[in-house]
């Protein structure tokens, strides 16, 4: 019995099986299923029509559909159409083109008995255990005795770290080469297994009719031969050496874009093409749609009749790519954070002075020397009572950063920053823009894993974690919920992490609390109307690249109007966290990333919340803490002792109950000087006016000041 006979019956769907090196009518285990129905659904959701496409290119693949979330079903329909459109750009050549899912590739030669990490073509069984590799698509090439080896890494969704990723296509085509390169006999027999593995491939392509019935004829005739390993390895001439093809959201992409970056071809497609190229089958694609025009191909990178081989002394080799320390931290593409990072803005950050006012005394401009490589860290915390300039101070300071290239993010949950309360100054200087969040969900999620710093070791928050951590938040704030409640929502969100990732949402969350019998309603009801605000969005095309990359606006002003003071601190709560994740991936000393936060009393502020780790490690990610407080009286020693951590401090016009505390502060902060004094100076000082205590420049020096 062969294949056919599934395949023949339209009432069953051939899933998977286990082929183990055999010949193509012999196999050990085969998968079907008669819910045909379901299983086209679940193709259905990612955008494709074609089950058989799916099967045949990863014959893992679709068994996983039904259970993997959104996230990997997107990733894997981006490489379904990046096979189809790279297949369309070199069969009209004279090379025989077999595309192979690499995942697959270590798949089925894992099925020999070893570990996926042992299987053939694994790089561990040649001692490599580290670097950026591709793991998507190969077109390996048939013309005349020499095999073609064209690697296609594919990104789906946000901008994707272009240099890693063709780094990956380029360690992917120099691996195999130097594999299947070599004289020695172990090289000989990884060469004929790895044309077993492309027939095998062939086998599936045919069963499913995915390409022409007379496409691989020219191939199959000489299989023997290919088989016996006689072959090399070649490239082409004058064509790329690999793709990297990105489906990019319609923020981010408008038109097709192609550019060569270290001899690979980088894609920029819209994510709006990719339903076509995933819905028409590739014979159609392929004979009757013109992919040049659809795609906006330029004529050099459609490879078109007779090939030239680049001559082998003309190859460069290649070194092999090891991640450097920051290199592995955990990739943020198929979970992310929002968005990566663009182009790094030029370095204004090390030469900024932010002007803070004049010394009533002199006449002399004060700075708060942001730029200077000494500093501590660029945190500057603004005490005083309500009406006394604190708001204006800010605004002024923004308005300096702005003027140094310098975006900012101010988190408004006082309405201290609408519209009418800002002055026609910073406007104008600033363009500020208001993002309303009841009216426009931001784009992130409370449960994507975060990345959490150990010494310099960059982890990943595993399900647990994640629940934990959003637990922690809702606790915080409700300090009524129980212990019980508690519990009951690590559990469910443990849970839903593990079955949905990132793509599991608030309202997963309140779905899967209404079932549980006991505590669950109850604490259902309690978070309901976080969940009914729909302040966040995994759809929404707004990110935090958006707001520190802007071209248009020196400001972001997340505005938390309408919402009550919980839902404020909670959507809060929930922004640092994410902001904090975006600040480990991207954020540096010499790109800062300035946060004002008004009324900071009222947050988080134990060492393990966003703002704890902002205030003790957010200095080498980039974070610029500006914060605003009227009274310390609610916090913590050992909180108050981080808040006093912050190298700038503006202290205005206390009111009388705080007036002893900001004393001591001083005297704490300016070894030699007594209480009582500054006592009599908080007492002086008129609306407006200040005192600044940090470190100025004297004859090039820091120097520590009031």
């Amino acid at each position: 019995m062969t294949l056919d006979f599934f395949h023949a019956n339209q009432c069953i769907v051939l899933i998977h099986y286990s082929d183990q090196y055999t010949s193509s009518a012999s196999y050990d285990a085969i998968t079907v299923t008669a819910q045909r129905g379901l299983f086209e659904r679940v193709v259905a959701q990612s955008g494709g029509k074609q089950i058989n496409e799916f099967n045949a290119f990863n014959g893992d693949w679709l068994l996983k559909m039904l259970t993997c979330n959104d996230t990997i079903r997107k990733e894997r329909t981006g490489i379904i159409g990046a096979y189809k459109f790279a297949t369309c750009l070199v069969h009209q050549s004279d090379i025989t083109w077999v595309p192979l899912s690499v995942g697959e590739m270590i798949r089925v030669s894992g099925n020999i008995g070893l570990k996926m990490t042992d299987s053939d073509f694994s790089r561990n069984v040649q001692r490599y255990k580290k670097g950026a590799i591709s793991d998507d698509i190969l077109l390996v090439g048939f013309k005349e005795g020499n095999l073609y080896l064209l690697p296609v890494e594919v990104k789906t969704g946000s901008t994707p770290d272009y240099k890693k990723a063709v780094q990956q296509a380029n360690e992917l085509r120099r691996y195999l080469t130097e594999l299947l390169s070599d004289e020695t006999l172990a090289s000989k027999l990884y060469r004929g297994l790895f044309i077993r593995q492309v027939l095998m491939q062939i086998d599936k392509y045919r069963l499913y009719n995915v390409f022409s019935n007379d496409y691989f004829e020219a191939l199959l005739a000489e299989k023997e031969e290919w088989l016996r390993g006689n072959y090399a390895i070649a490239e082409l001439e004058n064509y790329p050496a690999g793709l990297v093809v990105s489906h990019l959201e319609s923020g981010s992409c408008f038109e097709p874009s192609y550019n060569m970056q270290d001899g690979v071809l980088k894609v920029d497609l819209p994510m709006s093409l990719l339903p076509s190229l995933v819905q028409h089958p590739l014979q159609v694609l392929m004979n009757e749609k013109d992919i040049a025009q659809i795609c906006h191909v330029p004529a050099e990178y459609m490879l078109v009749g007779q090939t030239a081989l680049k001559k082998r002394e003309s190859l460069v080799p290649l070194d092999v790519v090891v991640d450097k320390p920051e290199d592995l931290k955990p990739n943020l593409q198929t979970e992310e954070p929002s968005k990566l990072a663009a182009e790094p803005t030029p370095d204004y950050a090390s030469e900024c002075r932010v002007e803070i006012g004049q010394n009533t005394l002199t006449g002399e401009k004060v700075f708060w020397e942001y730029g200077h490589k000494d500093l501590a860290n660029r945190h500057l915390i603004i005490f005083g009572s309500s009406g006394q300039g604190k708001t204006y101070c800010i605004q002024g300071l923004l308005m300096s950063l702005a003027d140094a290239q310098i975006r900012s993010l101010v988190i408004d949950y006082t309405n201290g920053f609408l519209p009418n309360h800002l002055e026609p100054e910073f406007i104008e200087r600033t363009n500020p823009k208001s993002n309303i969040l009841c009216n426009e969900p931001f784009g992130m999620s409370p449960f994507r894993a975060q990345k959490q710093d150990f010494g310099g070791i960059f982890l990943e928050e595993k399900p647990h974690m994640v629940a934990g951590r959003v637990a922690s938040v809702f606790n915080k704030v409700y300090s009524t919920i129980g212990e019980r409640q508690i519990a009951v929502l690590n559990e469910v969100i443990e849970s839903g992490v593990q079955r949905y990732g990132s793509a599991y949402s608030l309202q997963n969350m309140l779905d899967d609390l209404n079932e549980e019998e006991t505590a669950g309603p109850a604490l259902a009801s309690k978070l309901a109307p976080l969940v009914k605000s729909n302040l966040f969005s995994s759809d929404s095309d707004k990110s935090w690249n958006d707001v520190f990359e802007s071209e248009h606006h020196r400001s972001t002003i997340m505005q938390l109007a309408s919402l009550n003071h919980d839902i404020s601190m909670l959507c809060t709560e929930f922004l640092l966290w994410d902001l904090y994740s975006y600040a480990c991936s991207y954020g540096s000393k010499e790109k800062p990333i300035p946060i004002v936060l008004d009324e900071v009393q009222n947050l988080d502020h134990r060492l393990e919340s966003p703002l704890g780790k902002m205030l003790t490690e957010g200095r080498k990610f980039g974070v610029s803490l500006i914060l605003a407080t009227q009274t310390l009286s609610m916090l913590r020693k050992d909180e108050q002792d981080r808040l006093f951590q912050a190298c700038h401090k503006l202290i205005f016009a206390p009111a009388k109950t705080e007036t002893k505390t900001y004393a001591k502060i001083l005297e704490l902060s300016m070894p030699g000087t007594k209480q009582a004094e500054w006592e009599k100076q908080l007492g002086d000082l008129s609306k407006g006016q200040c005192l600044s205590v940090g470190y100025h420049l004297d004859n090039g020096q820091l120097k520590m000041e009031c």
